[in-house]
Formats: structure tokens, sequence, C-alpha cells
């Protein structure tokens, strides 16, 4: 029989919570003084034209109240804009008056009007299209880009965006080609377009280097690097993080550091240099203890104590969990205090003290319900099923599995699905139903090659292996076997072969009628 999987490994809590950091330019209808955008005045309307000094100082007030960003100031801004762009249309000055629908329409977008800032921007365009604007037009194009990129509207955002970056390349307009390109690059990904989006964000950098926008530039060497990873290439991955990790040291911004820093420390965690890994996260930690800020720090505690639970040092990760929970209570990070009990309750699961473990499962479970969190409580409820599997309970296990597994489905969570599944199949394995284990496997299978998880592919081959071996299949299980070995030494998992090797030995030993050692699997 398959030895029980350590499904109630820790979860480990990154603190980025979108898939990229997002662009230099968050929207491209960008607030400009109305100075930038007014020709010199024609002699039919001189300077001291009382209407117009009016209507600029009404800009200067609302620019004024823009930079303040909170909901009550932009409220207010907004109405002073249309009497500016009142005034400007009845002075017949196209030009202002399309630079001030421009930022109205950025206004609304910040207050949350999505179809009346797509109604103020498509003013401003057909005003900047009838005076010949090119580079105003781009500048329109990208903000509707954005627009559509926040509601969801990807294909709609890439039309924009590719409008856009025509008119900015023809206007000599470098930022906004940069901007544009960069954002092309974050749509692409959330497409799941990896290729194109690394292309598009590889071609921004050089422009931005130009530029001298250091900013820019790290944000675009984050979001290089977060492809990187999500595909696979932690090497790459790594490569890009280093290259903007000393840009983001030169903001004043701990918080951005320390998710670079815990990014580099995830990797080296994964390649296996625990010391390297440790090392960057203990950085991160005293730049957050610094600046006080108490919300990243719990991600940051919560990485540490993972890191000392691989390396089984469970008392140490304990004391890092401890101080997480207290981070969380500090800063009312309820999500981070979920995954912080989750993380409590799977270790002392593992040091034995199986009821302590129930209750901050428990715990965990409660608060990721109230923060309506599927995907957290699908990890939690995973984490109690194993609890239950590994105290005999089999019947009790199998219920909490099938409940993690519906809320993976729920919540998209298609990894997390499979992990079920392939922690299902080893229960069914393991109480005899090995056939209706290896539909379970079966499944999990399709799933990790579906993403792309090399290692998760080679375990549930491994499992799939040792279920046929238990069937008396032994020609069955050495195919899977060295499907799992082929994969294993591919991504230098040196535990996970060791175990396919021990599998193979003991289909050998089985076909020699010899006892053999006992079959393995894993997570």
């Amino acid at each position: 029989m398959i030895r029980q999987v350590k499904s109630g490994r820790p979860v480990l809590i990154l603190h980025v919570r979108t898939f990229l950091f997002g662009t230099a330019l968050l929207f491209g209808c960008a607030l400009f003084p109305l100075v930038t955008y007014v020709k010199a005045q024609s002699p039919a309307r001189p300077p001291e034209d009382s209407s117009a000094e009016s209507a600029k100082r009404l800009i200067a007030e609302a620019a004024d109240l823009r930079s303040r960003n909170t909901p009550e100031a932009l409220a207010e801004a907004a109405p002073i804009y249309v009497k500016a762009r009142q005034i400007f249309h009845s002075l017949r000055d196209f030009e202002a008056e399309a630079s001030v629908l421009n930022n109205l329409g950025v206004i609304y977008y910040l207050l949350g009007q999505r179809q009346n800032a797509i109604d103020r921007c498509h003013q401003s365009l057909r005003l900047k299209r009838a005076i010949g604007d090119v580079a105003g037009q781009a500048l329109v194009l990208h903000g509707l880009g954005k627009i559509y990129e926040g509601t969801g509207d990807w294909l709609k955002a890439l039309s924009y965006y590719h409008q856009s970056l025509l008119l900015s390349r023809r206007a000599k307009d470098k930022l906004g080609e940069a901007a544009t390109l960069a954002n092309l690059g974050v749509v692409n990904a959330a497409l799941a377009r990896r290729r194109q989006a690394v292309t598009y964000l590889t071609d921004a950098l050089p422009i931005i280097r130009q530029l001298h926008n250091t900013k820019m530039e790290a944000t675009t060497l984050s979001n290089i690097a977060r492809l990187y990873e999500s595909s696979g290439d932690s090497q790459k991955a790594l490569e890009y993080y280093l290259k903007a990790l000393p840009l983001i040291g030169t903001f004043d911004d701990p918080g951005r550091s320390a998710i670079t820093l815990m990014a580099i420390a995830r990797i080296y965690n994964e390649d296996g240099d625990k010391e390297k890994a440790l090392a960057h996260y203990q950085t991160a930690l005293s730049k957050l203890e610094a600046a006080g800020d108490h919300s990243n720090e719990v991600s940051v505690l919560n990485n540490i104590g993972l890191l000392y639970f691989d390396l089984g040092d469970l008392k140490r990760a304990l004391d890092f969990y401890k101080r997480a929970l207290l981070a969380a209570h500090d800063s009312q990070d309820y999500a981070g205090e979920a995954v912080t009990l989750n993380n409590l309750g799977a270790t002392y699961d593992e040091v034995g003290e199986k009821d302590r473990a129930l209750d901050y499962f428990g715990r965990s479970l409660s608060l990721r319900e109230l923060l309506k969190d599927a995907r957290g409580q699908a990890i939690t409820l995973n984490n109690i099923a194993k609890l239950h599997a590994s105290r005999g309970d089999k019947s009790k296990a199998l219920d909490y599995y099938n409940q993690s597994l519906a809320l993976r489905r729920v919540s998209g969570d298609e990894a997390g699905e499979a992990l079920t599944l392939n922690n299902i199949g080893t229960l069914l394995n393991d109480i005899g139903e090995t056939r209706r284990a290896l539909g379970y496997y079966n499944r999990a299978l399709l799933l990790r090659r579906k993403l792309r998880d090399r290692r998760g592919e080679a375990t549930t081959l491994n499992n799939i292996g040792a279920a046929y071996l238990d069937l008396g299949q032994t020609g069955r299980a050495l195919y899977f076997e060295f499907k799992a070995l082929a994969v294993t030494r591919t991504v230098k998992d040196s535990l996970g072969e060791a175990e396919v090797l021990n599998n193979i030995a003991s289909a050998y030993a089985a076909l020699a009628g010899l006892s053999g050692p006992r079959p393995t699997g894993g997570i």
C-alpha cells in the first residue's frame, strides 16, 4: 500500500496577491496641468480674457483636490472640471476642452464610475481627432484600454492599447509607447499568453531605460520575472528579480522591497538553497520591522515559518507562526490571520498534537468562511482531512476531502483540485479501493499536465505505478514508474527520484518472486 501523503503541509503565503505588480502608469488618461495642452493664446482671445482666466483658476482648484486623492476630494473636483469644460466649450477652445474631458475621465475612473469615464474619454477623443492631436489621441486610447483592463474586458483593452501604441509611435511619444507596451504585456499575461506578454514587456525595457524611468523599469523587470516564475523557469525569474531589486531599493517603499526579496527567497527555497532563502527572508523582515509595516510582516514571518517547517525544525516554525499571528492582529489582517492559523494547525498536526491542530484549523476555517475565501477554506478542509486520515478515521477524512474538492472547483483552483484528487486517490488506495483510486489519480494527472506541474506530474505517475503494483500488474506499474523517473530527473527532484527507484525495485522484486521494499507515493 502507498503511505499516507503529507497534504497538511502549511500553505505558502505570498504577499503578492495579484499576478503582476501593475504598470508604471496606472491610467493612461493621466492628469496634467492645463497649460500642458493649451496653445499660445490667439489675438482674438487675449490671456487677460476673464472667462479663460476663470477656467484656469477652476482647473488649478480641481488639480489641488485631485492631488489629495480621497473619494471626497475627487467628488468635489468633478463638478469643477465640468464648469471649466463649459467655459472652454463656449470659447471654442477645443484643445483645452479635450484636455479637461480627459482629466474628468480620470476622476470618474478613480471614483469607480466607469461608464462616465468611458463617455468622457470618447468625447475627448473626438475633439482630439478633430484638431489633429495625435499624441493626445494616443493618451486617451491608452486610458480607455486601462478602463477596460480594470473591468476584465481583456479583448477591448487590447484593441485600445494597440491603437494607442500605433499613435504613440507616430507621435514619437516614447513614454506613451513604453507604458502601452507594458500594459499590453499585463493584458496578455491575464489571457495566459505568456510568450506574447514577455515579448511586449521586453520590448518596453530599452525605451524605459532611455527615459531613465527607474520605477517603470523596476516594475517591468518584476513583471517579466513573475511571468517566468509562473511558467516554471525559476532561473530566468531569479535573473530578472535580481535586476529589479537594486532599482526598487532606491524607492522609499520597504513593502515593495520586501515583496521582491520574498520572491527571490521563494525561488532559492524551491531550488533547495535554504540558506540563501532564509537570508533573503530575514532581510525582508528587517526592512518591514524598521518601517513598522505589520501587514507585509505577516507574509514574511509565515514564509520563514514554512522554511523551518520544511527543514524539520518545527519548534522554530511555531515561533515564527506565533509572531505572524501577533502581527496579523496588530494590522487587522484577517486574511493573513486565517493563513497563519492554518499553518499553526498544520505544524501542530505534524508534531502529533492533533486536538490542538484541529482547534487552529477550526478557527482558520471559520475566519475563511467569514471572508468568503473559498480557496482558503479548501486548503484548510484538505488539512483537516489529512489529520483524520492519520488518526485512522478514513470515512471522516474522505468527507472533508470531498468538501475541499468542491470548493477547489468553485474557486477555479486547478492546482489545488489536482492535489486533493491525488489525496483522495491515496486514501482510497489505503482502504483497498485501488481501482477507484486510479480514477482519481488519472484525473489529477490530466490537471497537472495541463498546468505543466512537472513535480506534481511525477508524484501522480509514481502513485499510479504503486497502485498497479498493489493490483499485481507489475508491467503497467513499471511503465508508469519509469515515466515518473524521467520527470523527477528532469526537474532534479532527488527525493522524488529516490521514492520512484524504491517502487521500481519493488516491481522487479515482484517479478522475481522476491519480497522487495515497500512501494511509496507522495503528494
